[in-house]
């Protein structure tokens, strides 16, 4: 039980109850501001590496996709192409015939054949041939697996870009950066000169 403490002026007080060891409502308040600083400029911090992450699975997509179409072509020796489609969605695609007879391209439903799409923010930017000036939205591999030299663009919007090259003679895949296909074709160009 708790004495009452006798003043100067011979009145009594009751014992205080306050205890002083929590904290005020501006520490906590302090306290929480400076945490939610500290989370914004870390996740300010991480955006360029979640974007750079995007990027490289939507390369490594593309590039095993194109994979599977080049294998699936050379296995079944059917023309089979990759497809990119307007919403930023990727299928292989194999040219054979359909129930009546006729021959048209059909999707593949295989799990690695089937439709996906790009991570957010990341899409095709440009599919290219050297040796053509039309911009297809497919790369088609032939019954034995081999392709048009082919280069396709990916794009973040905030002007980084990525490159899947496609050689024509083996239809393997080569993912580079903006720097690395600068390279490259400048490469190309002096060998052509040559």
């Amino acid at each position: 039980m708790a004495l009452m403490q006798t003043l100067p002026t011979g009145t009594r007080r009751l014992p205080s109850h306050r205890n002083n060891s929590g904290f005020t409502m501006i520490e906590l308040m302090v306290v929480l501001l400076i945490a939610v600083i500290m989370s914004t400029v870390v996740a300010m911090a991480m955006q360029p590496a979640l974007q750079d992450a995007k990027m490289r699975s939507a390369c490594r997509m593309v590039a095993s996709s194109l994979n599977y179409a080049r294998s699936h072509a050379a296995a079944t020796n059917t023309r089979t192409r990759l497809v990119f489609d307007e919403n930023n969605g990727v299928e292989v695609q194999q040219y054979k015939a359909d129930d009546s007879g006729t021959q048209d391209w059909q999707i593949i439903t295989t799990a690695a054949g089937k439709h996906y799409n790009l991570p957010e923010g990341i899409t095709i930017s440009q599919v290219s041939k050297p040796d053509t000036q039309d911009e297809e939205n497919w790369v088609e591999f032939s019954g034995i697996g081999q392709v048009d030299e082919t280069r396709i663009e990916l794009s973040d919007g905030h002007d980084h870009f990525k490159y899947v090259s496609v050689d024509p003679m083996t239809g393997r895949c080569k993912v580079r950066s903006y720097e690395e296909q600068q390279k490259y074709e400048a490469d190309q160009s002096v060998q052509v000169v040559k």
